[in-house]
């Protein structure tokens, strides 16, 4: 992270920067911004900045950082860590937003904690015996979230609800079993593309 000792520089010596950050849409975005700290969390840093209000930014998303010559005063009621704690709260409670209604077999539902983590809850999960599967609810924080982390599960997961989560992961799984066709399929030998 080339940028982050220009972070740094000016979270200690409390002046301004200007910052180019790569959006999560793939646009640049540049601001002046007041630094008022720097944190570590899960390998990764965040610089916590005022520009139109307290926010965090990922600093691996910085693509440029320039110490401005103005210097900027914090404000005495500000607090690094309670800020912080809020983010992580705030920004806790914003994911897991999309509930997936599925069927899961048991082999699935073993492999749950393996797939989505250890911290699954699967104590909610009702047996179906008609169809020899589980049906529980999982949570995502976005439809794609959903389609990756149920792509895992191969044919140990049905998706019942939404229509449109089930929908997403049937084309998904549609481009996946293209790809692999057998050669015979195909009408030729395919080769793995290369790297």
């Amino acid at each position: 992270m080339p940028q982050l000792a220009v972070l740094v520089d000016a979270v200690r010596q409390d002046r301004q920067l200007r910052v180019t950050r790569q959006r999560s849409g793939g646009s640049p975005s540049t601001r002046r911004v007041d630094p008022l700290g720097l944190v570590a969390m899960a390998g990764g840093w965040y610089l916590i900045a005022r520009s139109r209000g307290i926010r965090a930014y990922r600093a691996a998303r910085v693509t440029d950082a320039e110490i401005l010559p103005d210097s900027f005063a914090r404000a005495a009621d500000f607090d690094l860590a309670q800020y912080w704690t809020r983010w992580c709260a705030e920004f806790e409670a914003s994911l897991d937003q999309l509930p997936v209604t599925v069927h899961l077999t048991p082999a699935g539902l073993a492999a749950l904690p393996e797939i989505l983590g250890d911290t699954t809850v699967t104590d909610h999960a009702t047996w179906d015996p008609d169809r020899g599967r589980h049906r529980l609810v999982l949570h995502f924080n976005s439809p794609a979230a959903a389609r990756r982390r149920q792509l895992s599960f191969g044919s140990d997961v049905e998706v019942i609800d939404p229509v449109e989560a089930r929908d997403d992961l049937a084309e998904a799984a549609c481009r996946t079993a293209a790809l692999y066709r057998p050669a015979a399929q195909v009408g030729r030998r395919r080769r793995p593309t290369e790297p």
